[in-house]
């Protein structure tokens, strides 16, 4: 009987001794999540500081750039120093124009320019986040969930307007990247790429169809494919063809080398029919799917019931 309690007195202190040990396991792992989430908040503490200096430093720089008449545009009478010439008795700034030099007034850099090209820059780049995520989309579906979005939609599904939107809208990046580089000058950076990159693409990415609906990328898409007819890209057409015949000419019998590329049709629609697709717009069809659709549930839940008596009978 002792030794009966010894060896009961003997497990319990081993199951104290787990129990304790699991906590102190448990209370490290606690304390070490607080540390991450620490770690982490500092970090994004430290980003947003960080931040919001390179937003300031960059806004002063390209002032100072615009303003001062460092610009590349700024075409003016210079002083010995390279400092502008000021003439007392025109308006502010009072520069003096170089004779038969392309001017471009400061005013016009600064209320235009700086602007329109931060918000077209925006545009050309959340719109491509947009396009891209949805162009395997079902068009019924974009029409039914967003109809804002359903004309970009249905505009890039046309032929091989993905491509050619990625073609002009690509100009369109680099016309107005050397734009804003002449105008704004190094500061630039620190404006062009976290809050008219980065900024649109997060919003593209989040809410595709969203953003696919607003005005400014219905004109960004429609302005690329303009730029793209034009044929300013078009070598590169050329090129993609050559690169298209020799592979097929090198990797023969390849068919999965096209899965899922820009500009084929794939059905991502999870099973919808193409009756059901044409069908979204009528209430009455819309319910007839819904009946059809619970018969098929509850047909399907007595099949498994079934089922499951029966394997219960063999196992008795």
């Amino acid at each position: 009987y002792q030794r009966r309690v010894h060896g009961k007195q003997w497990y319990q202190r081993r199951v104290h001794g787990k129990q304790w040990y699991q906590r102190r396991v448990h209370g490290k792992q606690w304390y070490q999540r607080r540390v991450h989430g620490k770690q982490w908040y500092q970090r994004r503490v430290h980003g947003v500081f960080i931040g919001i200096g390179v937003f300031v430093v960059s806004i002063w720089l390209i002032l100072d750039n615009i303003l001062g008449g460092k610009s590349d545009f700024t075409k003016i009478v210079r002083n010995a120093d390279g400092t502008p010439f000021v003439d007392p008795n025109l308006a502010y700034p009072g520069w003096v124009p170089l004779e038969g030099a392309a001017d471009v007034n400061v005013w016009i850099q600064l209320f235009l320019f700086f602007p329109v090209s931060n918000i077209i820059m925006g545009y050309l780049e959340g719109s491509q986040i947009a396009i891209l995520a949805l162009e395997k989309a079902p068009p019924k579906v974009v029409k039914r969930a967003n109809r804002e979005a359903y004309f970009g939609h249905k505009l890039t599904q046309q032929r091989d307007n993905v491509r050619r939107y990625l073609l002009g809208r690509q100009f369109l990046v680099v016309f107005v990247d050397f734009i804003a580089a002449h105008s704004m000058g190094l500061g630039g950076l620190g404006i062009l790429v976290p809050v008219s990159q980065l900024y649109p693409q997060l919003l593209g990415a989040s809410n595709p169809m969203w953003f696919m609906g607003t005005w400014g990328s219905k004109g960004v898409l429609l302005l690329a494919l303009i730029m793209e007819f034009t044929g300013l890209c078009h070598f590169s057409w050329g090129l993609f063809s050559v690169f298209i015949f020799a592979r097929s000419f090198l990797i023969k019998g390849d068919e999965k080398a096209d899965v899922g590329s820009v500009g084929q049709e794939v059905d991502i629609s999870g099973g919808i029919s193409q009756a059901d697709e044409e069908a979204v717009d009528d209430v009455k069809e819309l319910q007839r799917i819904v009946i059809e659709q619970q018969h098929k549930i509850e047909l399907l839940e007595r099949t498994l019931n079934e089922s499951g008596q029966a394997g219960d009978g063999n196992q008795t």
